[in-house]
């Protein structure tokens, strides 16, 4: 159940990320800087892109254990074995990067996207997660329960 949690937070993250990058695009490097997002690409997009998520993902990890997704699905990141939300600037850097800088690799970077999520569905933890050693799980609600 906590792997369908994930997947939404996921898709969550994705959908807040690209509207963000957009708007970043329209009014930041369009509008301030008027550049021309006609012929607007290749390494600058992809330093905006990069710049984007891992502002919205390493902050939030590292100083409260959560992304945008999963502070909206009730889940956190936290250390392997620990109980305490935030898992540091380090850990949630690498993380980011193990997660996402495969991508930047030709060819094998969408071949390790798919490896990471066939980890993640048969042992509920990615490799960015064994990487950081770090763990998803619910955040317990006030009454000293858990969320589902």
């Amino acid at each position: 159940m906590l792997l369908a949690w994930r997947l939404g937070a996921r898709a969550c993250d994705l959908f807040i990320e690209g509207w963000v990058l957009t708007i970043v695009l329209i009014e930041v490097e369009q509008g301030l800087f008027h550049v021309d997002l006609q012929g607007f690409g290749g390494a600058r997009f992809i330093v905006v892109a990069a710049a984007v998520t891992a502002a919205l993902e390493v902050l939030g990890v590292a100083a409260w254990g959560v992304t945008p997704g999963k502070l909206l699905l009730g889940l956190r990141v936290q250390r392997v074995g620990g109980d305490a939300a935030g898992i540091g600037l380090g850990l949630a850097v690498l993380r980011w990067v193990v997660l996402y800088g495969a991508v930047l690799l030709p060819y094998v970077g969408w071949v390790f996207l798919a490896v990471n999520a066939a980890v993640t569905l048969s042992t509920g933890r990615g490799l960015h997660d064994r990487a950081a050693l770090t763990t998803v799980v619910p955040v317990p609600d006030r009454q000293g329960g858990r969320t589902s």
